[in-house]
C-alpha cells in the first residue's frame, strides 16, 4: 500500500499510511507489499537483470558467483539511495536532484562501459597452457599449487576436462566491480519514501521499508542470476560442438559493453 501508493504518485495517501503505520498490522504488511514491490520493481528496466544474465552465462558462473553478484547490485543499490538522500537532505538548498542523478548516471555506465571492454579484451586473448601442463595429465586429485590461484582450465588423468573457478583473485574482483556498477544508480522511488520518511520524522520506518524493498529486489536478481547458472550447462549441451558455444564468454562480454555504451547514451543527454 505505501510504495503503491507512491508508485502512483498520490503523495498525501502515502502520508496518511506513514502516519497509521504505528498498527503492527499495518507495519506487518507495509514491509510485505515493500518487499514484493521491490521484487515487481527489479522486472523492469534496468536494476542489472541484463548484467547477471550475460556475465554469468558467457563466464560459466556458479551459484555462489550468482547470489554474490545479485547481492553486491542490492547493497550498492540500497547503499545508494541512503547517500544521495544524505546528499539530498543536506545540500537540497545548493543542488538540486535533477542535477546529481545524470551524473550518478553518468558514472555508472562509465563503469560498466570500461569493464565490458576489460572482459572483451581479457576474453578474446588466446588462453596459454600452463608451464608444467602434461598432455597426460595429472593423476586424480593431485594437489594445486600457486599456479592454480587463478581461473583457468586443465585435464585430468580420467580424461575429463574442466574449469576451477576460484573464488578469489580476479574472478571475484569482477564480480565485485560488475556488481556495484550495476547498481550504482539509486531508484527514484526508494529515495522519495526516504526523504518522506525523514521529513514526517519517522526515519526508522522509511529506513525498514527501503530495507524490505531491496530485498525484494535481491531476491529476484539471485533467482534469476541461479536459473542463468542451472541453465548454462543445458544450453551448451544443446548447442553442441557449434561454434557458437565457444564464443559465448566473448558475446557476453560485448553484450555487457552495449548495456554500458547503453546507459551512457541516456544519460550524456540529460547533462
Amino acid at each position: 500500500m505505501i510504495l503503491l501508493a507512491l508508485l502512483l504518485q498520490e503523495r498525501s495517501k502515502l502520508e496518511q499510511y506513514l502516519v497509521e503505520a504505528n498498527d503492527p498490522a499495518v507495519l506487518a504488511a507495509a514491509l510485505g507489499v515493500a518487499f514484493f514491490l521491490g521484487a515487481a520493481h527489479a522486472l523492469t528496466p534496468g536494476h542489472g537483470k541484463a548484467l547477471v544474465a550475460a556475465y554469468l552465462v558467457g563466464s560459466g558462473g556458479t551459484i555462489a558467483d550468482a547470489v554474490y553478484l545479485g547481492a553486491v547490485i542490492t547493497i550498492t543499490h540500497t547503499a545508494s539511495v541512503f547517500a544521495l538522500g544524505l546528499v539530498t537532505l543536506y545540500a537540497s538548498t545548493m543542488v538540486s536532484l535533477d542535477r546529481i542523478y545524470p551524473w550518478i548516471e553518468l558514472a555508472s555506465g562509465s563503469l560498466v562501459f570500461l569493464i565490458g571492454l576489460w572482459l572483451l579484451w581479457r576474453r578474446s586473448r588466446p588462453r596459454k597452457p600452463l608451464p608444467d601442463s602434461d598432455p597426460a595429465g595429472p593423476p586424480a586429485g593431485h594437489p594445486h599449487g600457486p599456479a592454480h590461484a587463478f581461473h583457468h582450465g586443465h585435464t585430468h588423468g580420467m580424461g575429463f576436462a574442466h574449469h576451477h573457478h576460484h573464488s578469489g583473485g580476479l574472478e571475484r574482483g569482477g564480480l565485485l566491480s560488475l556488481g556495484v556498477s550495476g547498481g550504482l544508480v539509486p531508484c527514484p522511488e526508494a529515495l522519495v519514501v526516504l526523504m518522506l520518511s525523514i521529513s514526517m520524522r519517522r526515519v526508522l520506518l522509511g529506513l525498514g521499508l527501503l530495507t524490505s524493498f531491496s530485498l525484494g529486489l535481491a531476491a529476484v536478481l539471485i533467482v534469476i542470476g541461479v536459473a542463468m547458472v542451472m541453465a548454462g550447462p543445458a544450453v551448451r549441451r544443446a548447442a553442441g560442438d557449434s561454434p557458437w558455444t565457444a564464443r559465448l564468454p566473448l558475446i557476453s562480454a560485448a553484450v555487457v559493453t552495449l548495456i554500458g555504451l547503453g546507459m551512457l547514451v541516456k544519460a550524456l543527454p540529460a547533462l
